[in-house]
């Protein structure tokens, strides 16, 4: 009983602060998501040239589109000088 007694005496002032943390944690935890929500929405504005709409939903922030590649040694590898360039997006 006294070491029951003892535990609480030591949470008491701990309890409140712990869960400060946890309030705080998930705060933070949706800041980062909508951050990186919001470069999804960016990168797919940069690929497309165009944001999803309403009846699409975030389906197309979840596909990766069909990318053709173009190899060394092609015309179109002339335009870039990275080993393979992205020419053309497929959706």
């Amino acid at each position: 009983m006294i070491v029951l007694a003892v535990i609480a005496l030591i949470m008491g002032p701990v309890a409140p602060r712990v869960i400060g943390y946890f309030g705080r944690a998930k705060s933070q935890t949706a800041q980062i998501q909508m951050t990186h929500f919001k470069g999804e929405l960016q990168l797919m504005y940069i690929d497309l040239g165009r944001y999803p709409s309403e009846a699409e939903g975030l389906a197309p922030l979840l596909t990766t589109p069909a990318v053709i590649w173009v190899p060394i040694g092609s015309p179109m590898s002339m335009i870039s000088q990275n080993p393979y360039f992205v020419c053309a997006l497929m959706r």
